[in-house]
């Protein structure tokens, strides 16, 4: 398995290499792991943002915008851990949800390791209340990881031919940006706090090194990958 090695890059930057992963010609499992230094959005590959995000709220608070190669709602990243994971399809399942959840495996059983009290798969407590919120993590899902009733990791996937691609976002640090529900249309303070959770009381870095203990425990050894340019070495 082969661990990205990069210098930092802006969001669109990081989407645009995700899409270079999926069509790099490998036999193995790539992964990628970076936290962004400064709160940003990125968007699901069919949102539209005019329609779904408050673009003024967007604009005043400075937030850059990306759009992923995923589909799925809206995510703030915002001190958190992004994580990358493209396999070839012959070692995952067919399925959508079954190859999701082989992939969501080493997410969850690093978090578990450190914090023994998350669930998944997990419903968010939303009072049976099924709502079309342009976020992310205020999204009703029963494939998620959960923390006192709040979804704690946002994925999303993309496959084609060969390989598939699943991106997540795991919430360790509250938002820098004091009001985040802001940036979404449709959502209320209230509704945004009680669906979207926080795994604070961990440290981000030893958080770090676990997911990638659990990554090669699932699909080999990492042996580091570089980029230079459009060409990539090992």
């Amino acid at each position: 398995m082969y661990l990205v090695q990069e210098s930092p890059l802006s969001m669109q930057e990081s989407m645009d290499l995700d899409e270079s992963l999926i069509n790099l010609d490998l036999d193995e499992p790539v992964l990628r792991i970076y936290c962004p230094q400064k709160p940003v959005l990125t968007l699901g590959r069919f949102q539209k943002p005019e329609i779904e995000m408050d673009l003024n709220f967007v604009r005043e608070a400075g937030i850059e915008c990306a759009r992923r190669i995923t589909g799925g709602k809206a995510l703030l990243h915002d001190g958190g851990i992004t994580y990358t994971i493209v396999v070839p399809r012959v070692l995952v399942s067919d399925t959508v949800s079954d190859s999701y959840r082989e992939l969501s495996l080493p997410v969850y059983n690093a978090i578990s390791s450190l914090e023994p009290r998350v669930n998944w798969p997990g419903k968010a407590d939303c009072n049976g209340t099924s709502l079309g919120f342009s976020a992310c993590f205020a999204q009703q899902e029963v494939e998620t990881v959960t923390f006192c009733g709040r979804k704690v990791v946002g994925s999303a996937q993309r496959r084609n031919r060969y390989r598939v691609l699943q991106h997540g976002e795991i919430n360790v640090m509250k938002p820098s940006l004091s009001e985040p529900w802001r940036l979404f249309v449709g959502i209320k303070p209230e509704e945004y706090q009680a669906r979207v959770g926080y795994l604070n009381h961990l440290n981000r870095e030893e958080l770090i090194a676990v997911l990638k203990k659990h990554f090669a425990q699932s699909f080999g050894t990492l042996k580091p990958l570089f980029r230079k340019g459009s060409l990539w070495s090992q």
